[in-house]
C-alpha cells in the first residue's frame, strides 16, 4: 500500500517535472530576441513559436534554397533552425535523418543555442538508430568539454536525454554542475532525480544514496530537503510513510548547513522559502558572459596547500588536511602578502591564541575557527558556494573575493563610530574580519558563547 502511494505522489510529480523541465533554456549569446510583432493584449511568442508557424507555410522552393545555403556551408542558425522546422512539419523518415544532422551541427557549433531545445530537435526513443545516437552523445561530451565554463551546453544535453536515456542526462547533470556548482536549473533537476529514485526504490536508488550523502553542495541538499518535506506533507494517509520522509528532509537540512552554518529551518521548510528557493532554482542568468567569466575564474583561482603555511599548530594542520582542505586566496589581499586566509589572532579569549582559516574543498568555502593549537574540531562561522565569492576583476577576468584578517579594538570601534553601528559588547579580544573585497565587511566577534556580526567596513 505504501509503496503504491509512492508511485501515485511520485506520478503527479513526474508530471509536474516534465512540464518544468520542458521551459526554454537561458537565452545564450546567439539567441534571437522575442519577436515584437504581437497583437495588443495577446500572449507573445517567442521566436522559436514563431519560428515554427513561418515554418509551417515555408514554400519547397524556400525550403530548398535554404537547404542549399546550408550545404554550401551556410553558418546562420536561424536559416538552420527555420529548415529543421519545415522538416519538422514534413515528416517522414528522411526528414528524422536531415534533422539529426542538423542537431549535430548546432550541437558543435551553438551548444548553447535555443533551438538545441525544441520539438524539431527532439526525437522519439528508439527513431534514431544506435549509430546515430553515439554520434549525437559524442557531439554532445565534445562541447561540454570544449566550454568548461558554460553549464548550458551540459544542461540542454542532460534535457536533451531525458528521453533516451536516463544514464546521460545524470552524467550531463553532473557536467552542468562542474562548470556552475550553482546552476539553478540543474540543481533542481538533480535534487529531483535523487528524490524520485529513493522513492520509487528504483535500480538507481543506491546512487541517488551516495549522491546524496557525499554531496557538500548545499543547494543539492537545500533543493533535495524542499522535495522530500513535500512528499511528506502530502503523505496525508500514511504515518509511517510521512516520518520518513520528514528523517530524509532533516537529513539533507543538516548537510546543508555543515556549509552554511547561518541556514535556517524557515528558509528551506517554510511555504515562502520553499517558493524563493523554488524560483531562485528556475532562474535564468541575467547575463551569460559576465557568469561564464566569473565560472572560469572559479577554475583559475590559487588554491593553495595546507603545507603553504608551515606556521600552523599540527594539530589544526592535520585537522585541515583531514577535511581535505585547500587555503583559497582572494585576487587582493588585505594583508599584502602572497599567502592569506590563514590567520592567528585571540578569538575567544584575551590570553590564548586561535585560528581562523578559510577552507576550500569540491566546490565550497568555509570559514573554519580553531579555539586553540591542539583544537581538532573547528566551528564554521560562514560558508556556501566558491561560485557565490566571485566577482569580475576586469573587462574578461574574475578572482575569488573573500579573505579574512584580524580585527582589533581600535578597528571594530572605529567601524562602528564612523558607520554608527550598534551599541557594542564589551572588547575583551580580537574579532575576524571577514570580507568581500571591493564591497563589504563584517566583524565576528565571540561574546557570551555566541558569535556576534559587529559592523564592518561599508
Amino acid at each position: 500500500m505504501r509503496f503504491r502511494l509512492s508511485v501515485v505522489l511520485f506520478a503527479m510529480l513526474g508530471g509536474v517535472w516534465l512540464l518544468w523541465v520542458s521551459r526554454e533554456p537561458p537565452k545564450p549569446r546567439t539567441a534571437i530576441r522575442e519577436t515584437s510583432q504581437t497583437q495588443a493584449g495577446s500572449v507573445p511568442r517567442s521566436f522559436r513559436d514563431a519560428l515554427l508557424e513561418e515554418a509551417r507555410t515555408l514554400a519547397p522552393d524556400v525550403a530548398e534554397r535554404i537547404r542549399q545555403e546550408v550545404k554550401a556551408g551556410g553558418r546562420d542558425p536561424q536559416r538552420r533552425a527555420l529548415l529543421m522546422a519545415w522538416l519538422w512539419h514534413q515528416g517522414g523518415p528522411g526528414s528524422v535523418l536531415q534533422r539529426a544532422e542538423h542537431l549535430v551541427w548546432l550541437i558543435a557549433h551553438e551548444p548553447a543555442s535555443e533551438f538545441l531545445d525544441w520539438p524539431p530537435a527532439w526525437f522519439s526513443p528508439g527513431e534514431l538508430g544506435p549509430v546515430r545516437m553515439e554520434e549525437i552523445l559524442a557531439a554532445w561530451r565534445s562541447a561540454v568539454r570544449e566550454h568548461p565554463d558554460d553549464p548550458r551546453p551540459a544542461w540542454l544535453a542532460a534535457k536533451w536525454f531525458e528521453r533516451h536515456e536516463e544514464r546521460y542526462f545524470v552524467e550531463f547533470l553532473k557536467a552542468s554542475l562542474e562548470a556552475d556548482p550553482g546552476f539553478g536549473p540543474a540543481v533542481g533537476a538533480l535534487a529531483e532525480w535523487c528524490v524520485r529514485q529513493l522513492a520509487l526504490q528504483s535500480p538507481a536508488a543506491s546512487e541517488a544514496r551516495k549522491l546524496l550523502e557525499t554531496s557538500l553542495n548545499p543547494e543539492i541538499q537545500i533543493q533535495a530537503a524542499q522535495r522530500f518535506h513535500q512528499l511528506a506533507e502530502e503523505a496525508e494517509d500514511s504515518h509511517p510513510q510521512r516520518n520518513v520522509w520528514r528523517q530524509e528532509a532533516r537529513r539533507c537540512y543538516a548537510r546543508a548547513r555543515r556549509i552554511e552554518p547561518n541556514l535556517r529551518e524557515e528558509d528551506v521548510f517554510s511555504r515562502a522559502g520553499r517558493g524563493a528557493n523554488a524560483s531562485l532554482a528556475g532562474a535564468p542568468y541575467a547575463s551569460p558572459e559576465v557568469q561564464v567569466m566569473l565560472n572560469r575564474g572559479r577554475r583559475q583561482m590559487i588554491r593553495l596547500p595546507v603545507e603553504a603555511f608551515p606556521d600552523l599548530p599540527q594539530a589544526v594542520a592535520a585537522a585541515l588536511k583531514r577535511m581535505g582542505c585547500a587555503i583559497p586566496q582572494a585576487f587582493e589581499s588585505p594583508m599584502r602578502r602572497r599567502a592569506h586566509n590563514v590567520i592567528r589572532g585571540r578569538f575567544f579569549r584575551a590570553e590564548r591564541d586561535s585560528w581562523a582559516v578559510l577552507c576550500s574543498v569540491r566546490d565550497t568555502v568555509r570559514l573554519l575557527v580553531f579555539r586553540d593549537e591542539s583544537d581538532e574540531n573547528p566551528e564554521t562561522l560562514q560558508g556556501g558556494l566558491e561560485s557565490a565569492c566571485m566577482q569580475t576583476t576586469g573587462a574578461d577576468s574574475a578572482g575569488f573575493s573573500w579573505a579574512i584578517t584580524v580585527a582589533d579594538e581600535a578597528l571594530i570601534r572605529r567601524y562602528n563610530s564612523a558607520l554608527k553601528g550598534p551599541p557594542l559588547p564589551p572588547l575583551e579580544h580580537e574579532g575576524i574580519e571577514s570580507h568581500f573585497l571591493g564591497k563589504a565587511s563584517v566583524i565576528l566577534y565571540w561574546h557570551n558563547g555566541r558569535w556576534l556580526r559587529l559592523q564592518g567596513a561599508d
